[in-house]
């Protein structure tokens, strides 16, 4: 049973206060779910009326705070001059048990009928700006909190996540790998977390952010947005309707075509974006393969029970990058990447999903991917703008498939074709031709989509695919297992490490745990 409280119009303070005890109250079973106009471009009630419990709307979400009175310990105050104590409360309040307050707000709650009292007021701590809150909160509380989880938030601009990273006990900061300052506390912290960890929220830089994440073995996930994410987890854990595999057309001399939604791998955006993006009238008329996190399995069933229970035979599910999380396996040593890879087959097993799209790849991880993920059929590759020629169609360890997208993350239909026309002219028939495009969500619809299905749909060399009927076509046309590749030639002599062209990494970044291609 839950209680539904619509905090659309209330001011940020007290909105970080509800949501603060959302996490406190969900953290056994979840009984609070907030409506937020801020953070619902799907409607604020769209996932409540999907949900099958008993509903009790909340006319006054303060009243919160004395129906769950007992199940709070007090009030952390934070220091409005210094907003990372936002940050740094919310790290206390998973410890604590205590709720988040300005100062103004900590003046009525104190008071009747709430009668809360001041715990912990961080304006007396000294703070002097946000890295110091950020290091009194790791200094303060990191032995208590959990290691497999960090969280990044924007002080004084996101609140949802709040929630979850209080029922879990997960220390929150802000800090950013590209500032020399910020290096020595994020280090600290990362030196203590286990490989496969996550950190989850959003990073100041995400190219900075994920990179860093990557050479210590975690994974991103971004949901700085993502609301109610102790209900959507808290329910059911079972998944219904779970893809097969399409059977694929006859292997032919063609084109074949896979058209790739970008962003899954954003839990605020399969939360909020997708479901516009899902709604659209040109859903089903082609094939479209919608990136989306195996590891929503666990974070919100509901949700991916939602895009399974009304896809259509044309909808297929690839995972965003780059597998079970958002991670950059050219940065990644090669004992993490192997953990990673056998973490990735397990969620595909789980959700059947059974393809990816992998950025900043590699030659030895795409070799791993095919030894430690069986379950993968096969890779489309962002390229990260790196100087080197398309790939095209390659095969690694087991007969693992692999292909560089042609566009990766277009924003326009004007791109895709601009890029897939050359390929189509150049081809020379010896052979079927395989092109995976990636059309950025953010910017680019279903209607961009069509406008490249109508482009070459009339063609007879052409045929557009799923992606798992497009990695079966892979196969079928190299059906002989390869064997790993041998090591790379890119080995750094000077001590320094390298990225998969051979070109040195600024040590400032990896100061803690350099990454080299052994």
């Amino acid at each position: 049973a839950l209680d539904v409280a619509d905090i659309s119009g209330l001011a940020f303070d007290r909105k970080v206060a509800i949501t603060v005890l959302q996490g406190l109250v969900n953290r056994s079973v979840p009984r609070i779910y907030l409506l937020d106009a801020q953070q619902s471009g799907e409607g604020k009630t769209f996932w409540i009326d999907r949900m099958t419990v008993t509903k009790t709307t909340v006319a006054n979400a303060m009243t919160l705070f004395t129906k769950y009175r007992s199940e709070i310990t007090g009030l952390c105050v934070y220091d409005p001059a210094v907003m990372g104590t936002v940050n740094a409360a919310v790290t206390a309040a998973g410890i604590t048990g205590c709720v988040v307050a300005s100062p103004t707000l900590a003046t009525t709650l104190s008071a009747a009928p709430y009668s809360i009292p001041v715990t912990l007021d961080l304006r007396t701590m000294g703070l002097a700006d946000n890295r110091a809150a950020f290091t009194w909160a790791k200094n303060q509380y990191w032995p208590q909190c959990t290691h497999r989880m960090l969280t990044g938030m924007s002080p004084g601009v996101h609140y949802p996540l709040f929630d979850y990273i209080v029922a879990n006990r997960a220390l929150c900061v802000w800090l950013d790998p590209g500032v020399s300052q910020d290096v020595p506390l994020l280090n600290s912290i990362f030196a203590e977390m286990p490989v496969n960890g996550v950190y989850l929220g959003w990073w100041a830089d995400e190219t900075r952010g994920v990179t860093y994440a990557s050479a210590y073995g975690v994974m991103t996930f971004a949901s700085d947005w993502l609301a109610n994410a102790t209900v959507h987890g808290g329910g059911s854990s079972t998944l219904a309707n779970v893809p097969t595999l399409a059977a694929p057309p006859a292997l032919a001399n063609k084109v074949y075509i896979a058209m790739i939604m970008s962003d899954g791998d954003n839990l605020q955006e399969q939360e909020h974006l997708f479901p516009l993006r899902w709604a659209s009238a040109q859903r089903g008329v082609f094939p479209v393969s919608w990136t989306q996190s195996p590891a929503m399995a666990d974070l919100a069933p509901a949700i991916l029970n939602y895009f399974y229970a009304t896809r259509t035979a044309n909808d297929d599910f690839i995972t965003g990058p780059s597998g079970v999380g958002y991670m950059l396996p050219e940065f990644m040593n090669r004992n993490n990447f192997r953990q990673f890879a056998t973490l990735t087959d397990f969620y595909l097993r789980k959700t059947g999903i059974r393809t990816a799209t992998i950025w900043g790849n590699s030659a030895w991880a795409s070799d791993s991917f095919g030894l430690q993920c069986p379950t993968l059929l096969g890779m489309a590759n962002y390229t990260h703008n790196n100087p080197v020629p398309p790939l095209g169609l390659r095969y690694w360890a087991g007969g693992l498939p692999s292909v560089d997208m042609t566009p990766d993350y277009a924003s326009l239909a004007s791109q895709a074709i601009g890029e897939i026309g050359p390929k189509l002219a150049a081809w020379n028939r010896s052979g079927p031709l395989f092109i995976a495009s990636e059309l950025n969500t953010n910017q680019a619809g279903l209607d961009q989509m069509r406008i490249v299905y109508d482009t070459y749909r009339t063609n007879p060399d052409v045929v557009f695919v799923r992606a798992d009927q497009f990695f079966q076509l892979m196969r079928m046309a190299n059906p002989t297992p390869i064997r790993p590749r041998s090591r790379s030639r890119f080995i750094p002599r000077s001590g320094l490490p390298v990225d998969l062209l051979g070109r040195f990494i600024s040590p400032l970044q990896f100061s803690a745990r350099p990454i080299f291609f052994r």
